[in-house]
Formats: C-alpha cells, sequence, structure tokens
C-alpha cells in the first residue's frame, strides 16, 4: 500500500545522506526519495543507506534534481533541500 504523502519525502541534493538518514532512522519517514548527482556521493549513500538497514524505505535518484523533481510531483508532502551555502536555486524545482 502507498504511504501517506506526509510521510514521504523528496531529499534533494542528498549528498551521502546528512538529512536522508536521519529523516529514515530517527524522523519516522515512510519513504525517503534521494536525488543526488555526483557519483563519488552517490556511491556513499548508496552505502550508508544499506549499512543503516533502510534500503527498502528509500529510492536513489541518480542525476539532475530538476528531472529527478519532475517524476516526483505530488510525491511528497515535504522536501529538504540541504544545499550549502544556499539552496535558493532550488526552491522553483521543490
Amino acid at each position: 500500500p502507498s504511504q501517506p504523502p506526509s510521510r514521504q519525502v523528496v531529499d534533494l541534493y542528498a549528498g551521502i545522506g546528512y538529512f536522508t538518514l536521519p529523516y529514515l532512522v530517527h524522523a519516522g519517514a515512510a519513504h525517503v526519495h534521494a536525488c543526488e548527482w555526483d557519483e563519488d556521493a552517490l556511491a556513499a549513500l548508496s552505502r550508508n543507506v544499506a549499512a543503516n538497514g533502510v534500503e527498502r524505505r528509500c529510492t536513489v535518484h541518480a542525476g539532475d534534481n530538476v528531472q529527478a523533481a519532475a517524476t516526483l510531483a505530488g510525491v511528497a508532502h515535504r522536501v529538504n533541500l540541504g544545499l550549502i551555502p544556499s539552496s535558493e536555486a532550488g526552491w522553483p524545482v521543490a
């Protein structure tokens, strides 16, 4: 069965899982769609998700956030934009 949107999260700029993992491990998110383009970060994110035993509740989307976000419209109630120093350029995508 599908989860309520309020329990699903889209994490743009997921990196190695800085926010993805706390959502899954500690905050009770039913599912996180983690979006990232960097190959090294993707490899680390996949390892970290597996190491924490939450791979069944996380979908990793490799590639450009604009393209990933377009396929995820309406999937989640919460969108995380954890890009430092500013995620402002990603606001229209979210």
